[in-house]
């Protein structure tokens, strides 16, 4: 037997509600009811909070905060600088296409007198026992350096800067060449070069050619963070207290303006 069509006009159509299938009339439990069953998510055997899970989180954040604070405490020496992009084609090589950043002065700098810390990099952690992982960048250019962080918990009257018993994380600081470099972007288009721009100096400071001499080089600058004192919150009598360890630029010699900015050559 075939099947009556039925014809509706559309201005005949009208909403009905439906009924929501498998709730019927039964109340939803709020979440934290306590007749709720749950299931605990904790690792520890004893089912709370486990704080170490935001150790690294900690120590990338103080690290971060360290490098910033340094950066933009070092802003007198970074107007005075002019960083270039070329690429490998503009120095004769037509199979390299990655952008390399280079800065020149603008002003005279005393021998000691600029300071450069690795602003805007990613933080990779260095997990002992992991294979390393090498970060392609142009042979002139810095393409990684490694910092560490050394975290303890000390009373928050303590002077000292670190406690006794702490831990020490390394970790590596990578420019952001690497990954402008890795996408393939390009500093002719209009996004590559507002990245390009937001590049710090830092990561524009070339290793010299062969058999020339560099006006820059690394010192190791170590950065104190107390962290929480107790002072506008709530009182604690212990606190995170950590150090860090950055290498930062500085100038070996005079520079004069319209001089590059060069690291000795790579051995």
């Amino acid at each position: 037997m075939s099947a009556e069509k039925v014809k509706v006009h559309v201005d005949q159509l009208r909403a009905v509600p439906a009924p929501i299938v498998g709730i019927g009339n039964q109340k939803a439990l709020h979440a934290a009811d306590q007749t709720r069953e749950g299931t605990c998510i904790s690792d520890k055997d004893e089912g709370v909070y486990d704080l170490e899970t935001s150790n690294d989180e900690h120590a990338r954040s103080v690290l971060r905060h360290a490098i910033t604070f340094t950066h933009v405490n070092s802003s007198q020496g970074l107007t005075a600088l002019a960083v270039e992009v070329v690429t490998g084609e503009t120095e004769g090589n037509k199979s390299c296409r990655t952008c390399v950043l280079r800065a020149k002065a603008t002003t005279a700098f005393k021998a000691g007198k600029l300071h450069l810390f690795p602003f805007g990099g990613s933080i990779v952690e260095i997990v002992p026992g992991e294979k390393k992982k090498v970060y392609q960048t142009n042979p002139s250019q810095i393409a990684t350096i490694a910092a560490k962080i050394t975290t303890g918990t000390l009373p928050v009257t303590s002077t000292r800067v670190v406690a006794k018993v702490a831990i020490t994380r390394n970790y590596n600081i990578v420019s952001p060449l690497v990954d402008f470099n890795a996408k393939k972007r390009k500093f002719e288009e209009e996004d590559g070069l507002k990245c390009l721009r937001a590049v710090a100096p830092y990561w524009a400071i070339l290793h010299a050619p062969p058999g020339e001499e560099g006006n820059m080089k690394f010192i190791s600058k170590q950065v104190g963070e107390k962290g929480y004192n107790g002072q506008d919150l709530p009182p604690l009598k212990t606190a995170e207290a950590s150090r860090v360890d950055i290498p930062y630029l500085t100038n070996t010699k005079l520079i004069q303006p319209g001089e590059f900015l060069l690291l000795p050559p790579r051995a």
